[in-house]
C-alpha cells in the first residue's frame, strides 16, 4: 500500500495532532502514580513493589510486542500495515523507558522474589547476582536492536525530506539524516539492515521475555514450575500490544484525519491478529491448567486453587477467562464489527484491561497471599502512573514525525518517493 504525497498537511506532525493538554494529562498522571509509589514504598512495601511489578510486565510487554509487529512485517513484507507501522514504532519507544523501569526495580528485588530471603530451586540459576545481570542485559539488547529498527525507518523517511529540501522538525532531522547520502544509496542499505534484523528481534524477543516469565512470574512461588510460562508471557505481551496498537491506530487516525491513509481495513487485519494470538493465548492457559490438572501434584495444583478456588481471586480469574480469551472468539464472528472504530475501541479496551488483571492475577497471590486481593487506590494511582508513562513516549514520538511513513525501506521501491 502506498503512502500519502508527502506535501499532504495530514502527514505533518507539526499539525493539529499536538494534543499539548493530553500530553499535559498523562505527565500529570505519572506524577501522580509516583507520588504514591513512594507513599506505598514506605508504608507497605510489598504491595507497592507487587503492583510495580505487575505493571513492568504488563507495559514492557506492549512496548517490545510493538517493535515485534514492525519487525513481522518487515519480515513477512506485510505492506497491508506499512501506514500502520509508524504506529506501532511510537508504542514501540517504550522499550528504553522499560529498560530504566527495570533498573529503579533492582532495590526492590529482595521484596519481590522470595528465594532470596529463603533460597529454594537451583541455587546457580536462582542467584540474585546472576539474575540481575541476565535480565538487565537481555532488555539492554532488546531495547537497542528496537530502536535501531525504528531508527532505520526514520531515518530514510527524514532523509526523504532532506532530499526534497523539507525542514521538517529541525534537531530530530539533523540527528536522523547525519551522514545522508541520499535517497537511492541509504534505502536499499536500510533495507538490507532491516532484513537481517527484524528476525534477530523476533529471536531475541522470545528468549528475553522466556527469562523475564520465569525469573519474575514462576520463581515467585516455591516448587512452582512450569515449561510454558516463557512461551505464555510473550505470546500474552504480543496479544496485549496488538490490542494497543488498534486502540492506538483508531486514535491517530481520527487525530490527524488520516481516512484516506488509514482505512477500515486496517482496523479488520489488525483485530484478526489480535483475536488469533488471544485465541493461542487462551490455548496457552489451557494446556497449562491441563497438565497441572492430569499431574494432580499439590505443588503444581496449589498455584490453581490460588487463583480459581473458593479464594477472593476467583472473581477476577472468570472475568480474566471471559474477556481474555472468550470475547476474541465471539467478536470474530462478525467482520463489520472489526471494520467499525467505535466496537474496536470497546474490544481493545476490554482486552488491555482484561489482560493488566491476568498480570496481576499471575503475580498476586504469590507475593500476598491468596486470603485478600489487597487491591485499592495505591493499585490504581500507580497503574494510571504507569500509562501516562506509556502515553507520555508514544505522543512525543507522533508528535514529532509524520504520522505515515513519506518512504518505506521495506515496502517502497528504491528511488522511489511515496
Amino acid at each position: 500500500m502506498k503512502g500519502p504525497d508527502p506535501s499532504t498537511p495530514a502527514t505533518e506532525a507539526t499539525a493539529s495532532g499536538k494534543s499539548p493538554m493530553l500530553l499535559i494529562g498523562c505527565l500529570v498522571l505519572v506524577v501522580i502514580g509516583a507520588v504514591t509509589w513512594f507513599a506505598g514504598v514506605d508504608s507497605d512495601p510489598v504491595r507497592a513493589w507487587r503492583i510495580y511489578l505487575v505493571n513492568f510486565l504488563f507495559f514492557t510487554g506492549i512496548g517490545v510486542g510493538a517493535v515485534l509487529f514492525v519487525a513481522a512485517v518487515n519480515t513477512a513484507s506485510g505492506a497491508w500495515a506499512r501506514n500502520v507501522k509508524r504506529v506501532a514504532e511510537g508504542l514501540g519507544v517504550f522499550l528504553p523507558v522499560s529498560f530504566l523501569l527495570f533498573l529503579l526495580m533492582l532495590p526492590g528485588l529482595k521484596t519481590i522474589l522470595p528465594w532470596v530471603e529463603h533460597p529454594y530451586g537451583p541455587s546457580w540459576y536462582l542467584n540474585l547476582s546472576f539474575m540481575t545481570w541476565r535480565n538487565v542485559i537481555g532488555l539492554l539488547v532488546l531495547a537497542l536492536l528496537g530502536m535501531y529498527i525504528i531508527y532505520l525507518s526514520l531515518r530514510v523517511d527524514f532523509g526523504t525530506r532532506k532530499d526534497q529540501g523539507q525542514a521538517g522538525n529541525g534537531t530530530l532531522q539533523q540527528l536522523l539524516t547525519r551522514g545522508w547520502r541520499g535517497g537511492d544509496s541509504e534505502a536499499p542499505a536500510a533495507r538490507r539492515r532491516l532484513v537481517v534484523l527484524s528476525p534477530v528481534y523476533a529471536m531475541v524477543f522470545a528468549v528475553v521475555l522466556t527469562v523475564i516469565g520465569v525469573d519474575l512470574i514462576m520463581s515467585l512461588k516455591e516448587g512452582w514450575y512450569s515449561t510454558l510460562i516463557g512461551a505464555y508471557y510473550f505470546v500474552g505481551s504480543f496479544y496485549t500490544s496488538l490490542a494497543a496498537l488498534l486502540l492506538a491506530v483508531i486514535w491517530t487516525r481520527r487525530k490527524y484525519a488520516l481516512e484516506d491513509e488509514i482505512v477500515p481495513k486496517h482496523f479488520h487485519d489488525i483485530a484478526m491478529l489480535c483475536m488469533g494470538f488471544g485465541i493461542v493465548t487462551g490455548d496457552f492457559f489451557y494446556t497449562q491448567m491441563f497438565v497441572i490438572w492430569y499431574g494432580n501434584l499439590p505443588v503444581e495444583t496449589s498455584f490453581l486453587i490460588d487463583r480459581m478456588g473458593d479464594t477472593p481471586w476467583r472473581t477476577v480469574g472468570i472475568l480474566v477467562l471471559l474477556l481474555c480469551f472468550a470475547l476474541p472468539l465471539v467478536a470474530s464472528l462478525r467482520r463489520s464489527l472489526k471494520q467499525s472504530a467505535a466496537p474496536m475501541v470497546v474490544f481493545s479496551v476490554a482486552v488491555l484491561c482484561a489482560m493488566w488483571m491476568e498480570r496481576f492475577l499471575l503475580i498476586g497471590p504469590s507475593l500476598t497471599g491468596s486470603e485478600s486481593i489487597h487491591f485499592g487506590a495505591m493499585e490504581i494511582l500507580v497503574s494510571l502512573g504507569f500509562l501516562g508513562l506509556l502515553g507520555m513516549t508514544f505522543l512525543l514520538f507522533i508528535r514529532r514525525v509524520p504520522p505515515v511513513a513519506l518512504r518505506d525501506p521495506i515496502f517502497d521501491d528504491v528511488g522511489e518517493t511515496r
